[in-house]
């Protein structure tokens, strides 16, 4: 009888084992909240509106938490087309690649315009809050 209860004890040890190495193998696989944005839903797009139609290409750049997010992702030279007096970008994130940038906060944002064939003017905003979802920036903000 005692072999028996030393055995199931041994059984449940070895249960509670097993059951944490499960757990801590999942936490591995999915990782963990980076704070460096995550992949799939809820990526943060920016459309700055009001710009000066004497440009007609627009790319951007979100500087917070020691990391560039970056339109031009990938690595590309990509630029966005204006739209009239606006430009929208879909933020991806340049520390991960191909992960989409998602933490809102506080970031200070570097705003490119190019006229075809010219270089790049940079505007900057020291300050400025973006949420999950869509954003909307004034280019007089700039």
């Amino acid at each position: 009888m005692k072999n028996t209860v030393k055995l199931f004890e041994a059984m449940r040890s070895i249960a509670i084992i097993a059951l944490v190495v499960a757990i801590g193998f999942s936490m591995v696989a999915c990782g963990g909240d980076d704070d460096k944005g995550g992949s799939g839903g809820g990526n943060i797009t920016i459309t700055v509106t009001g710009i000066s139609s004497d440009y007609d290409y627009g790319r951007i750049t979100v500087y917070g938490d020691g990391y560039y997010y970056d339109s031009n992702y990938e690595g590309s030279s990509k630029r966005q087309p204006l739209t009239g007096t606006s430009v929208t970008f879909d933020m991806r994130s340049q520390v991960s690649m191909g992960t989409y940038f998602t933490k809102p906060g506080i970031y200070k944002i570097f705003l490119y315009l190019q006229k075809e064939g010219e270089s790049e003017v940079e505007h900057i905003i020291n300050s400025k809050q973006l949420n999950a979802g869509n954003n909307t920036i004034l280019f007089s903000d700039f």
